[in-house]
């Protein structure tokens, strides 16, 4: 029922949508990430696209190949963002994996977006993830704030394994946007989450991430994104990563 819903209200953004005139913002990249105790590296490519048909509105869609534990994976995600009003926005998201050996077999994300005033935004969702064998039903509160060229957000994660466990993280983020449409991000996370941890397992471990974000506007229509970042899965393994992806804009 829940998946329903989220599909219903994507269709309905996407068709309203698609009255408007867009500005089309089209990525391509991909990232590695070297794992401690004898794993495999993993590697990702992905290609994407966002639309901006005015302020507060956007459509976007990513085509991803990832390489995890010996394993390939394909998937494709689809996700708009639309005003309901001045203070009330809507943020749809659904995924697939026709492989999926590590992704999940599919996702949807519901989530609102409240203004309460000035520069002070809360965003309240939930997100369904079905993997091969488990599923997982995650959380999403984040308050954030805004002040000039800088914004400070925080983040609660409750998550629930159907006949596992319920447990929580939390993020801490801080951005500085500088120039038309440059910015910078850094980002800390902890405490603990429920994910695929090998190709058969979904586990709850202690986790600690922290990650460099951005993107920057070399030139009048291209750019460049990056993420630099360090994430401990609990005793299982530690991830050292990096992702670069070119940004034109049309």
């Amino acid at each position: 029922l829940l998946m329903r819903r989220v599909c219903v209200s994507l269709v309905l953004c996407l068709f309203v949508l698609s009255q408007d005139t867009f500005a089309f913002e089209l990525e391509a990249g991909g990232g590695s990430e070297v794992l401690g105790e004898g794993f495999d590296d993993w590697r990702a490519y992905y290609i994407e696209f966002t639309e901006r048909p005015g302020p507060r509105k956007a459509i976007y869609g990513t085509f991803r190949r990832t390489e995890r534990f010996s394993l390939d994976d394909n998937e494709a995600a689809v996700g708009v963002y639309y005003p309901l009003s001045d203070r009330v926005g809507v943020h749809s998201e659904g995924s697939l994996s026709p492989s999926h050996n590590i992704l999940p077999r599919f996702s949807v994300l519901s989530e609102f977006e409240f203004k309460l005033k000035d520069g002070l935004l809360f965003h309240s969702g939930l997100r369904a993830t079905e993997y091969t064998n488990a599923s997982v039903l995650l959380g999403i509160f984040t308050i954030e704030l805004y002040r000039g060229e800088y914004r400070a957000g925080y983040t609660f994660y409750p998550s629930h394994v159907p006949g596992v466990a319920s447990e929580a993280g939390h993020r801490f983020q801080a951005n500085y946007y500088y120039g038309e449409r440059n910015n910078s991000g850094l980002s800390y996370a902890f405490g603990k989450e429920a994910e695929r941890v090998d190709s058969e397992r979904i586990a709850v471990t202690e986790i600690t991430a922290v990650s460099l974000t951005g993107v920057h506007w070399s030139l009048k229509n291209w750019g460049l994104s990056y993420e630099i970042g360090v994430h401990s899965q609990g005793e299982l393994y530690t991830r050292k990563g990096a992702r670069v992806g070119v940004r034109r804009l049309f």
